[in-house]
């Protein structure tokens, strides 16, 4: 189907091996990571689990920051235009400063009343407080990390911000062992151990991300000239296209804290699961995430050239690759399900939920993962940001909410028809979005505007 010698697919590996490896061994010690916590007690896994919905919101918000700046980052690329890129990167800079600050005095002040909001438990709400206060002193670090890695992937640079991110994986995962249960002459601390193991890793990261970028002189080098010289109408201009993609995913996120608000009415239980599966899904995303961030930004150079008609011929490549990739993904998970539920210190009746629950994602996982594809790939990368934002959202608030309440509320249902039942908010997506990409309405060259 692919030719490993021609341009397409050698553009597509450049991204998409470096940000898959990034992702598999992010999710690998995520996976590890919960493993750990999860060897105490459920209270303590659904404690983090809720915690790091808090975080989840905050850094959707942040992403939707930085891959809506980045959509002109790539495509400023696309005519080597450094200036600009410059000045869209002061823009994402401060941004996510602003948003992160908020977040992380939420944190400080109101960490129990955030825990609250999931469930009652005395045991969990005093341990996620715990949690939430300290690692959210990351939140800044975190945020400014990402600014820089989603603008390098922009001009082709993902392999080296691949390196930082697995050596800071690594020692969070270290960190991990040594502050949770207690070694090298540290007392074990439980949760609050893996909380700074988070922090300190954010540290090492955003560390080796800055060294790089000064030391190498490279495009996204920033002065104080650079971030004191924004105009207002620089913002606006910028924001025009980035707005819809940070309403998008702070409304898409928001939405996934109110499932797991409807998955705590079942218990504790469920939203250990919930923590677990999500750990899972994510790791069997990770090539349609590669694919994905690879459309963005192949798609946004060729866009800001003004190659269209190759912009049709790769659309019509990614789509292919996914739809394989992502089906694929889906039927492992389905086989695999059992082998990774047994190894959590978690009852035999959750396990057995849990083996199910598995299972029905992995059924909409090909789905989902096209969407991903389609929605923050292609589209964003074309400049396509309002109707992806709208789709996206819609379907959330529209279908899958409502469902998920009525589902547990009214019906009853178990956590795994509950599950199934919201993932049908993916299939509408995808209807959607796969008319709208055969309209061919999506193309949008942005630069031109900034300009």
């Amino acid at each position: 189907m692919f030719n490993t010698n021609d341009e397409f697919t050698k553009k597509l590996i450049s991204i998409a091996i470096p940000v898959a490896l990034q992702s598999l061994i992010s999710t690998s010690l995520n996976l590890i990571d919960s493993i750990m916590i999860g060897v105490m007690k459920e209270s303590s896994l659904a404690a983090v689990g809720i915690a790091n919905k808090y975080y989840y919101f905050f850094i959707l918000i942040v992403y939707g920051i930085c891959s809506g700046t980045a959509i002109f980052t790539s495509q400023f690329w696309g005519k080597r235009d450094i200036k600009n890129i410059k000045k869209v990167m002061a823009i994402n800079v401060i941004s996510v400063l602003i948003i992160s600050i908020i977040f992380t005095l939420g944190a400080q002040l109101f960490s129990k009343e955030i825990i609250k909001i999931f469930l009652k438990e005395s045991i969990v709400i005093n341990l996620g407080s715990d949690y939430l206060k300290i690692v959210s002193f990351s939140y800044i670090i975190t945020s400014i990390s990402m600014a820089f890695a989603t603008s390098f992937r922009s001009i082709g640079k993902a392999k080296v911000m691949m390196y930082y991110s697995v050596i800071a994986l690594i020692c969070n995962t270290i960190l991990n062992y040594i502050f949770i249960f207690g070694k090298l002459g540290i007392s074990p601390k439980g949760v609050q151990g893996a909380a700074y193991a988070t922090v300190i890793a954010r540290i090492i990261e955003l560390s080796l991300i800055l060294s790089f970028t000064y030391i190498k002189n490279t495009p996204l080098k920033l002065g104080s000239k650079d971030l004191l010289s924004i105009r207002v109408s620089l913002v606006k201009s910028v924001y025009k296209r980035a707005l819809p993609v940070v309403i998008n995913e702070g409304l898409w996120s928001l939405g996934t804290i109110i499932y797991c608000i409807a998955y705590g009415e079942i218990g504790a239980g469920a939203i250990a699961l919930i923590q677990i599966s999500d750990v899972l899904q994510n790791f069997f995303m990770i090539i349609g995430k590669g694919i994905s961030t690879s459309a963005s930004v192949m798609i946004g150079n060729l866009v800001g050239k003004g190659d269209y008609k190759k912009v049709i011929d790769y659309t019509k490549k990614i789509l292919k690759l996914g739809t394989l990739s992502g089906f694929l993904m889906g039927f492992i998970l389905i086989i695999m399900a059992p082998f990774f539920i047994n190894y959590y210190n978690i009852s035999d009746v959750l396990k057995i939920e849990g083996i199910k629950t598995l299972r029905v994602i992995g059924i909409f996982l090909g789905i989902k993962i096209l969407n991903v594809i389609t929605i923050s790939g292609i589209f964003r990368g074309a400049g396509e940001t309002v109707f992806s934002s709208i789709l996206d959202v819609m379907t959330v608030w529209f279908i899958g909410i409502p469902m998920a309440f009525l589902s547990v509320i009214v019906f009853d249902f178990p956590l795994h028809i509950v599950v199934g039942i919201v993932a049908l908010e993916e299939v509408v997506k995808s209807i959607v979005a796969f008319k709208r990409i055969y309209s061919n309405k999506w193309i949008k060259n942005i630069v031109d505007e900034f300009s």
